[in-house]
């Protein structure tokens, strides 16, 4: 993935995680509550795999432009 990749999927995966949370407090039902909290487990991972990733292109000297206004190397 490139970087414009990675931080679109990092983006989504933060949007997903808010809207699953979002879900667990409106939910009442024993089997739908563990449901969802499995969502958000899983979204966790998501995001943690892609913000390390993207982590790992900026300190190989990719530059990240755009909104998240990273550069390293010359």
């Amino acid at each position: 993935m490139n970087i414009q990749e990675l931080q679109e999927a990092l983006e989504y995966a933060r949007e997903q995680m808010f809207h699953a949370e979002l879900r667990l407090d409106q939910l009442t039902d024993p089997e739908l509550i563990d449901a969802c909290i499995y969502e958000i487990r899983a979204w966790e991972i998501r995001f943690g795999y892609y913000n390390r990733k993207l982590k790992e292109a900026v300190a190989s000297g990719q530059a990240v432009d755009g909104k998240w206004h990273i550069y390293h190397g010359s």
